[in-house]
């Protein structure tokens, strides 16, 4: 899985600076191995309104008139407060808080009293405290990063809101809901009392009375329960819920019967009427037998199969994968279960009616899949005829053809697809703990959970991947042994997650642990091990530790070479690969000889206008842009550009990536006019396809920021590179290594305008993350101590400047070597400091051997070439100055 790369953006240099830039290579650093993917490309996303998320409305709202006028007069509070509506499942609840939701936006001024809005969130679908605060922070723009609860309360900070958490009692603590206090209104539905915060702000939901229950029946079944006396005996009998008369009034209505035949029918069973209290689970299910069993064999199969879904809307299409029926007959039955209340259809998909309707039809599936010998309660004392039981032996088929659905569709769909990923992730989310599974349906699902885990971790909800990631690991353990291939697989892409975060600590271990496996099992010259070999090498290429990575990418090379021949594609990636290490060492002429060998085999095995050639062509268009040497660089931008225009599509990431490079390589030229509408074409494909606080999108921010920087726009400039510096901290960390390198770009836009107060402690701040996170003795860290070394001297605090130079010095000199550009840099900004000090016997070598080493490296025409020989011409004539 191939990542951008975001390298230095500032480093000082008399006045010459290096650009953010994007490096979309072909390097499999990442990796997420089994995931395949496609790409489609959506409309842009809308600007931000005030939501208006409802539960859904019940047809007929009959009685809780009392409820109703207790819940409307708490929603005109000025003051914040947090409510409770309690009782047991199919009560009301949920029905109540929707009418009065409902009642509530049909007046003038409710959005000026709830400006943020109403946001629903139903813990049946998504049982998750973290989840349920995420999408509320989203919803308001907000950055999640690592702690959702944190970003939904500064979301709420802005505006007032109506919120509304669903079913709690599915959830083992409740606490932080209660302490979001505020200005705002948050109701709180539970069939537990003890979630609630007060009996003051607590309203217990009880049965109908019974004529509510008979009048809401008769709304209902309409002339199917005209008859008055069965109308009450059959209210009397169930009690006064609300679900189950719901489900009775449909069922009449939909299957055209007379109360008085369904009331015989009950009757005959023998059971007592059913009360308020543990009964009421009873009741329910009752009712749903009924229905139940006057379903056709199909229909129950589907209603059965409703189970093995999560209890959230759900495609046409994922259902239509599985089952064998036609698309008609199966538009008909879904139909079917519609009318009778067992489905609803409030836009394009389907959702099931109930949490208690979705329990039921996974107490059914359950029941089948442990093939039990005698049969649950429910049919045991009912003497509803049965009809031939033709259930046996299909739910397990079923679920195996929903496996085969879902990893066909993550297969084949784009992971940068943010509107089908919410639709389909969590009817993959119940095969975490489903039971009952064979081997091969485990290993299957292990494969599932990687594909996943690839989508959610591209659109960088590493939440949401590592659960995914660590349960496909654990099965593959399990069933196939610590020391399987494919373990090493898991190992190596819940590696790459970690290296994602730059928790590279945690990633090291497991590369090698799958770097053992590969070489002891598949051997030490197998095309797996060399891949184990370049990410390893690739990790240790992130920290900086060029002496590590070297001979693993050699390793890697010579086996591809070996058993893949040296004209294949991945052979290609390991020579670009050890080509981008010698780049990062400057060592450019061991570099481009392998660069263009990588060029000239995807050429001629892939082809001139595949995608991983147009990568190549942007990483060889990256080494000459580094070097100045921009007239090489511009026409291979443009091809690869152009490649990907036409094979990924003019709106895809990837071509983001190539946008903001040319643009880059537009701005190093002070053409600005020309870099301007790339950058902000780059910024708009990141925020529409990875969210506007991806990592990638705070790249696009803050190149932006850079150009404002360079035409002095400083007031467009700072908003900009706060707003990436903010989606740093919250999606990576306080103390990640990109994060350091956003506080550099904000201290150097500070530093450029001499506000030296405020650049002070953002590179203070820098230099500690990259010290804790990459070491004392990392380029990185020698970058920001020679940029705040140059604060302290355009401050004239030369004596605090002197040894971070020579620390920077130091630094490049051990890790780069003595003849690398940046080494030149470092001899550069040491010798001006000497300069100003007037100790220009000290200044003299040191602008000498920058001026060789830059022009040996770069040239004589390139900038920075330019700079350091301009501050030695002019050394040369204050030294003649002071001899005359």
């Amino acid at each position: 899985m191939d990542t951008p790369d975001l390298r230095e953006p500032f480093q000082y240099l008399g006045q010459a600076t290096n650009s953010a830039v994007t490096n979309s290579g072909t390097a499999n650093n990442y990796n997420f191995q089994d995931g395949q993917h496609q790409h489609h490309h959506y409309a842009p996303a809308k600007a931000w309104t005030p939501p208006m998320m409802l539960p859904p409305r019940a047809q007929f709202f009959v009685g809780r008139e009392d409820d109703l006028a207790w819940l409307l007069d708490q929603l005109q509070s000025d003051t914040g407060r947090t409510l409770a509506l309690c009782g047991p499942g199919g009560m009301g609840k949920t029905a109540l808080a929707a009418e009065s939701l409902n009642r509530l936006i049909d007046q003038e001024d409710w959005l000026e009293r709830f400006p943020g809005g109403i946001f629903y969130h139903s813990f049946y679908a998504t049982p998750s405290l973290a989840i349920a605060f995420e999408q509320l922070a989203l919803l308001f723009n907000e950055e999640v990063g690592a702690d959702p609860y944190r970003a939904a309360l500064r979301a709420l900070s802005r505006r007032r809101t109506l919120l509304v958490f669903d079913g709690l009692e599915v959830l083992e603590d409740t606490q932080p809901l209660r302490q979001i206090g505020g200005k705002h209104i948050i109701i709180l539905l539970s069939r537990r009392q003890s979630d609630a915060p007060d009996v003051t702000h607590r309203r217990t939901l009880e049965l109908l009375s019974p004529q509510q229950g008979r009048d809401l029946l008769q709304q209902l079944a309409g002339p199917r329960a005209t008859d008055q006396h069965s109308v009450e005996r059959l209210v009397t009998h169930i009690g006064g819920f609300p679900l189950a008369l719901q489900l009775i009034g449909s069922y009449l209505s939909s299957r055209q019967e007379d109360v008085a035949v369904y009331l015989q029918r009950f009757e005959q069973t023998g059971l007592p009427s059913l009360h308020h209290g543990d009964h009421q689970n009873q009741s329910v299910q009752r009712v749903l037998h009924y229905t139940y069993a006057s379903l056709t064999p199909r229909e129950q199969q589907l209603f059965i199969l409703l189970g093995l879904l999560a209890p959230a809307p759900f495609p046409l299409e994922l259902i239509a994968g599985i089952v064998d029926d036609d698309a008609l007959s199966l538009q008909e039955m879904l139909g079917s279960l519609v009318n009778l209340s067992l489905l609803r259809r409030p836009g394009e998909n389907y959702e099931v009616s109930h949490p208690l309707v979705h329990t039921y039809a996974s107490m059914l599936r359950q029941t089948k899949m442990e093939t039990r010998t005698t049969f649950p309660w429910w049919q045991r004392v009912l003497s509803w005829p049965r009809k031939k039981d033709v259930l046996s032996g299909f739910v397990m088929d079923w679920q195996d053809r929903l496996m085969a659905i879902l990893i066909a569709h993550f297969a084949q769909s784009d992971p940068y697809d943010r509107v089908s990923l919410p639709l389909w992730q969590p009817h993959v989310l119940p095969l975490l703990s489903t039971e009952h599974l064979s081997t091969d349906q485990l290993l299957r699902t292990a494969r599932l959970f990687t594909t996943v885990g690839f989508a959610v971790f591209t659109q960088g909800k590493y939440a949401e991947a590592e659960p995914l990631c660590k349960r496909a690991l654990a099965i593959r353990e399990e069933h196939l042994g610590a020391r399987h291939p494919a373990t090493a697989n898991s190992l190596n892409n819940l590696a790459a997650l970690y290296r994602a975060q730059g928790k590279y600590a945690d990633a090291e271990p497991l590369y090698k642990r799958a770097l053992a496996i590969r070489e002891e099992q598949l051997g030490a010259r197998h095309p797996a091990t060399a891949n184990s070999l370049n990410n390893l090498a690739a990790l240790y290429n992130a920290q900086g530790k060029y002496a590590d990575a070297e001979p693993l990418y050699k390793r890697a090379l010579a086996i591809r070479e070996e058993h893949l021949g040296a004209r294949h594609p991945a052979t290609a990636t390991s020579l670009n690969n050890l080509a981008e290490l010698y780049r990062a060492q400057g060592k450019y002429a061991d570099a481009e000889p392998l660069y263009r060998r990588a060029l000239a085999i995807h050429e001629e095995q892939l082809g001139a206008r595949h995608p991983d050639t147009a990568s190549i062509l942007n990483n060889l268009a990256l080494f000459y842009a580094e070097q100045g040497k921009y007239e090489e660089a511009e026409p291979l931008y443009k091809r690869a550009l152009a490649i990907h225009e036409e094979q990924l599509g003019g709106n895809h990431p990837a071509t983001a990536s190539i946008l903001n490079n040319l643009a880059s390589l537009y701005r190093a030229q002070g053409e600005h006019a020309e870099a301007e509408p790339l950058y902000r074409r780059a910024l708009a494909i990141h925020e529409e396809h990875l969210g506007a606080r991806h990592p990638d999108t705070a790249l696009s921010l803050n190149n932006l920021a850079a150009l404002y920087r360079a035409q002095g726009k400083y007031a467009d400039a700072e908003p900009l590179y706060k707003r990436a510096l903010a989606i740093y901290e919250v999606h990576l960390g306080a103390r990640h290594p990109d994060t350091a390198n956003s506080l550099n770009n904000l201290a150097a836009f500070y530093h450029n305008q001499g506000k030296y107060a405020e650049a002070e402690p953002l590179y203070k701040r820098a230099l500690a993350i990259r010290e804790e996170q990459l070491g004392g003795n990392h380029p990185a860290t020698a970058s920001i101590l020679n940029n705040l070394a140059s604060l302290y001297r355009a401050q004239g605090e030369h004596a605090e400047a002197e040894p971070l130079y020579k620390r920077a010095l130091a630094i490049y000199e051990e890790q780069l070597g003595a003849r690398h550009p940046a080494t030149a840099t470092s001899l550069n900004n040491l010798a001006e400091l000497y300069h100003n000090q007037g100790k220009y016997g000290e200044a003299e070598p040191l602008y000498k051997r920058a001026l060789a080493i830059i022009v040996q490296r770069l040239g004589e025409s390139h900038p920075d070439t330019q700079t350091i020989a301009a501050n030695y011409a002019a050394l040369l004539e204050a030294m003649k100055s002071d001899e005359k």
